[in-house]
């Protein structure tokens, strides 16, 4: 699983999202569904009209497509198109009380019927937009949030996942703020079957005791250990190393549903977890810089190769 694969939005030229048929813009620009295609301004009151822009299917009564803009100058416009072309002045004006806006998403977060409008601004505040008032403010970083993704799981679970140009990610629902870390902190990650999914509580969202390899632990530079599962992260640590994290691994046993963690690091030692917990420290002469899981004696079930700095390479055998 890729965290880095955020896209980030924004910038000095505005994009048009089409979700519908396909329209008519200006007269000038046909676009099919699901392209974008830089457009120019809407607004022709000569304000700049430069941010995210998003079209929306109208609901109920009305029929056809709304145009939701975002501007430097941090307000939101909803513009309706009628037939062919948008109107030339905005239906709609909410200001956000924010900086420039970074990234629009519509979606119905609120669940209150109808779609909601959030945004990111350079200021590093999320503003949630329902009923065109703004529902809730939220601080999320001190620089400008360039990513905005709404995520929705199979079970209606909504999340609002926000991220920085310098690798903070932040996930919110529409008036609190569920979990945070910075990319820059995570050394390595690496996918198994850590934890049943119950026992993950908020983070997995999961029912039952059962697992899932889904999960992804995250080692940090402190030291601190996560897990990464159904697009949220533990509250707190799952595990801790005594120094910064280099590398880690999982390993899977024949007779265990849930796999071992494999941890090395600034110390001189692979440490095993199991449940969370230190099951097994193997000492070695010096930093473990390299772990591999291998079948090495042809008995189905794979072993752990660790090489050392000091240029020594070791082949562990768990039972």
């Amino acid at each position: 699983m890729d965290l880095r694969a955020l896209s980030s939005g924004g910038g000095r030229q505005a994009a048009a999202k089409l979700i519908g048929s396909q329209i008519q813009a200006g007269g000038q620009r046909r676009l099919a569904k699901g392209k974008t295609t830089p457009c120019d301004s809407l607004d022709r009151g000569g304000r700049r009209q430069i941010g995210q822009v998003e079209l929306t299917l109208r609901r109920g009564r009305q029929k056809g497509l709304n145009i939701v803009t975002g501007g430097e100058d941090g307000n939101v416009r909803i513009y309706e198109i009628d037939g062919c072309s948008p109107s030339s002045e905005p239906q709609v004006l909410i200001e956000t009380k924010g900086g420039p806006i970074q990234c629009l998403a519509v979606h119905n977060v609120t669940r209150f019927g109808q779609k909601d409008v959030t945004a990111v601004d350079s200021q590093g505040t999320l503003t949630v937009l329902c009923g065109q008032q703004i529902l809730s403010r939220q601080s999320l970083a001190a620089h400008a949030l360039t990513c905005l993704q709404v995520q929705e799981d199979g079970r209606g679970y909504i999340e609002i996942v926000t991220s920085t140009e310098g690798g903070l990610i932040t996930a919110c629902q529409a008036s609190s703020q569920l979990w945070s870390f910075n990319l820059n902190d995570i050394i390595k990650m690496v996918q198994g079957n850590f934890f049943p999914s119950s026992q993950l509580g908020s983070a997995g969202g999961g029912v039952g005791g059962g697992v899932d390899s889904r999960q992804v632990a995250l080692g940090c530079s402190s030291g601190s250990i996560y897990i990464f599962y159904n697009m949220s992260v533990t509250a707190e640590e799952v595990a801790r190393a005594e120094s910064p994290i280099t590398q880690l691994a999982a390993l899977t046993l024949p007779d265990s549903p849930l796999d071992l963690l494999l941890c090395s690091g600034h110390f001189a030692a692979l440490n095993v977890y199991r449940h969370g917990e230190l099951a097994y420290k193997h000492e070695t002469n010096d930093w473990v810089n390299s772990i591999v899981t291998a079948d090495v004696d042809s008995d189905g079930v794979n072993e752990v190769v660790i090489g050392c700095q000091d240029n020594t390479i070791s082949a562990l055998k768990f039972l």
